[in-house]
């Protein structure tokens, strides 16, 4: 630096005891001042409220410390924000005794807006912002002014004012979901959230019945119980975390499939009562319920535990087997199953029975269970599906 070092250092220290308020400063280690190169008048001395956030959510505080840019004569059309350092390189303390009046315009400014004193920022909370406002108004953007006031030691007097704007947004919470607007148990469930003024990314997402969290827009989770909230919170620029809101779901059991008996290669279920020959295979099939499959494909499958067949003839004792769950697996159709989202097991009672003729055939469904996506199984209530049937035999 050209000039003097110890005129420039007595000038910093000049300029620090001249102000006792807090101040950001021209950096002046970037210029060659004399000491007429700086004239304190309300010319050269600008206070300027930084909001710490512009755009703010309903119930958040506003808050815009002042701080104070001093004008070099010769760079005052400059105006770049800076700190005085100290003899040692470190910035000028912000305190002092001189302590000028800030003076909130009132009639300009939100009603409620205040100057924290201790802290020498502008304040105001934003909870009652949208009060007697339509629903529909979702955004509204806030002015303030204020005057601030203050005199030197050699007693100059300064005044200027400063004026700013932010926003406030009423933080709608828009819920998208794989089946709105309710939850299904031990099922995989995913809700998408959208909150006007906020970005997806900084959303965090938590639901209160697991306690799991997401990041982003999206959770993807396993809800308990019959109800759940999901609280939606954001993190603001300064790194809080501070909650928008909160939307609660009904929690359902999944619905039961649909259980039934068909000839080989149809669709159609046979009615009670119709004829089915033992000596020829037939279909045993679980069809989920067509939402729950569109909604839930990985959760919608099936599992049955094992079935007992009943052939009964004229003058001779009922003859029954029980097919296992290993045997049923043996007789699973893979390619029936996938190619009509159903599970299709294929039975041959003529490989059962020891003599199959009869007039009468009951299928009775022992157990059924449903398989989520995580892989585990649940028992449906048989209660929910038809679990046995009587078919005429010939």
């Amino acid at each position: 630096m050209a000039g003097g070092g110890g005129g420039v250092q007595g000038l910093r220290l000049n300029v620090m005891t001249a102000l006792y308020l807090p101040i950001l400063l021209y950096a002046m280690s970037t210029y060659d001042l004399e000491g007429s190169s700086l004239v304190l008048t309300q010319d050269s001395l600008i206070p300027h409220a930084v909001p710490s956030q512009s755009n703010l959510a309903t119930g958040e505080e506003f808050e815009a410390p002042i701080y104070y840019e001093i004008l070099p004569i010769q760079q005052q059309g400059a105006r770049q924000m800076g700190g005085v350092e100290d003899e040692e390189g470190g910035s000028a303390s912000s305190k002092g005794a001189f302590e000028p009046d800030v003076t909130i315009d009132e009639e300009n400014s939100p009603s409620g807006m205040y100057y924290d004193e201790a802290e020498q920022v502008i304040r105001f909370n934003t909870a009652d912002v949208f009060a007697g406002e339509p629903s529909n108004v979702q955004t509204k953007e806030l002015s303030y002014r204020a005057m601030v006031t203050g005199e030197t030691l050699e007693g100059d007097e300064f005044s200027s004012e400063l004026e700013g704007t932010f926003s406030v947004f009423r933080p709608v919470i828009n819920v998208q979901s794989n089946v709105p607007p309710q939850l299904f148990a031990d099922s995989r469930n995913s809700l998408s959230f959208n909150v006007q003024g906020v970005d997806p990314q900084s959303l965090r997402l938590r639901d209160e019945s697991t306690g799991h969290s997401s990041s982003g827009s999206t959770i993807e989770w396993t809800p308990s119980g019959d109800t759940t909230v999901v609280e939606v919170a954001y993190e603001a620029p300064d790194g809080e975390l501070r909650t928008l809101g909160e939307e609660g779901f009904r929690v359902r059991t999944p619905p039961p499939p649909t259980v039934g008996i068909r000839d080989v290669g149809e669709q159609e279920f046979l009615p009670g009562g119709s004829m089915l020959s033992p000596r020829d295979d037939f279909e045993l099939v679980v069809r989920p319920d067509d939402t729950y499959l569109t909604g839930f494909p990985d959760d919608a499958r099936y599992s049955i535990g094992s079935v007992r067949l009943r052939l009964t003839r004229t003058g001779v004792a009922p003859e029954e087997v029980e097919v296992s769950a290993a045997q049923l697996e043996n007789m699973y159709d893979d390619g029936r199953s996938a190619a009509l989202n159903e599970d299709v097991y294929r039975i041959t009672p003529r490989r059962l029975f020891n003599d199959p003729r009869g007039n009468n055939l009951q299928i009775i469904i022992r157990d059924l269970e449903r398989i989520n996506y995580e892989g585990r199984s649940f028992t449906v209530d048989t209660d929910l599906f038809q679990d046995s049937f009587s078919f005429e035999a010939n």
